[in-house]
This record gives C-alpha cells, structure tokens and sequence, in this order.
C-alpha cells in the first residue's frame, strides 16, 4: 500500500490521503489503519471520519496535534497486523412502483435499458458502504453496475422523499430524511435510514454491504405497518 500524504486539517485535525480511487482493497487498509491507530493512541485522538481514500484523526485537543502528527507520520511506517473482523450485509426492501422511481424511465432511456433491467441490474449486485456523509444516515454505496451508471441532475430538486433510492453517477445511495438532491430516484425504501427514536441511529457501518431487494407496492405498505408498530426486524448476515 502506498503512503499516504499527511496534512494538518484545522486546528486539531491530521488528514492522511491516499491516491484518489473507489476501492474495497483500499477501503479496507484505512478501516484496519483507522481503527489500529485509535486503539493504539486513545488518549491522543477524539474522533476519526473515513472515506473513500483518506482517514481524518481529530486531537483531543489543539495543543496535542503536533503528538498526533508525529504519532502518524512514524506509525504509518510500522507493518499493520489486520485483525479479522466479520462485517454485516444488511437487506433493504425498495419498491421501484412509478409513484416512487420518478427517474426510472430516464435512467432506463438513457440507458439503453427497460426499466424491468435496470431494476434486475440494481438488486442483483452486493453494494459496500465506504462512508457516510451529506446527511446523517445517508450512505455511499459503491459496486454499481456500470450498465446503469448515469449522471446527476443539472439542476437538483428542492425536495426529495425520505426513503428515496436514487443513482448519481457511479454510485447508488438512499436519503435517510426529506431534503434538496440531485441523484437520478428509481425508488423508496419504506425503511428508516436515521431514526433519532433508536438506540442505533442508524446501524450501517462502513464496510458493510448492502443488497436491495425489490418489493411491490403491497409489500411496501406492510412494511410501514410493521415498522410503526414495532413488529419489523431488519434482515442482516454476517460476512468475513
């Protein structure tokens, strides 16, 4: 792996960057680094938020960043032990009716595609969570099939449903609460993505996957139903 660059990010911040890419190998190497320097410098680091290819380490405190500089610049020259981690995939039912994929019958057009094969594309593949961002709970997918890569909005919407199964470019993602977006919407999920009532707020972590699974409009509202009740459980396996 190579090295990364290491940058002082504000007052209390290091950010280490390594080349510019979407890759699980990558991802992989800074959630073990990640996670290794946390342990390892507890006392020194408040926070750490990852990326696709770059890892930020907050110090506890301003007068503590030069350490955690010094701390980083030398521990990214040690060989890292990875330990093993069993990671979990997590099934999200989308149902991709009309009234909720807006943008379906553009992204098959622009596609070459019927709207039937862009949703056999969208479900049939395993998607990793790299990170979460934009919104709490709004999490970037990658490992979209590129048959059905297709840009952004020029101009995005002001409002965009909770729940909301949208495409922007290479990547596929859900909006976890109402909010302005640009993303190409094939359909919604019925489920909470952040849900300030649980103890979770939102259970995805990076490095998890995520499968999509295509439900009807019937299966949907069933869905909601359960969920208000508290009678739904969400469908997850856990993968080395």
């Amino acid at each position: 792996m190579d090295k990364p660059e290491i940058a002082q990010f504000g007052p209390n911040g290091i950010l280490l960057s390594w080349e510019e890419k979407i890759d699980p190998d990558l991802h992989d190497y800074i959630l073990a680094y990640s996670s290794a320097i946390e342990e390892k410098f507890e006392s020194l680091i408040l926070e750490t938020v990852t990326t696709y290819h770059s890892t930020l380490f907050f110090a506890r405190s301003s007068s503590l960043i030069n350490e955690l500089k010094e701390v980083l610049t030398s521990f990214i020259y040690e060989p890292l032990l990875r330990t093993h981690q069993s990671k979990t995939t997590w099934t999200i039912p989308v149902c991709y009716d009309e009234r909720f994929g807006v943008d379906l019958a553009y992204v098959a057009a622009e596609t070459n595609l019927t709207k039937k094969e862009v949703i056999q594309l969208h479900t049939s593949a395993s998607y990793r969570i790299y990170f979460t961002g934009f919104l709490p709970g709004f999490l970037y997918l990658g490992g979209l099939d590129t048959k059905i890569h297709v840009p952004r909005k020029s101009t995005p919407r002001l409002n965009v449903l909770k729940g909301s199964v949208g495409i922007g470019g290479s990547q596929t993602g859900i909006y976890p609460k109402n909010s302005p977006g640009g993303w190409q919407i094939i359909g919604q999920t019925p489920l909470p993505m952040f849900d300030v009532s649980s103890k979770d707020l939102c259970p995805f972590q990076a490095g998890d996957s995520i499968l999509f699974e295509s439900i009807d409009l019937t299966e949907f509202l069933e869905i909601q139903e359960k969920i208000a009740s508290g009678e739904y459980t969400l469908k997850k396996s856990l993968h080395d």
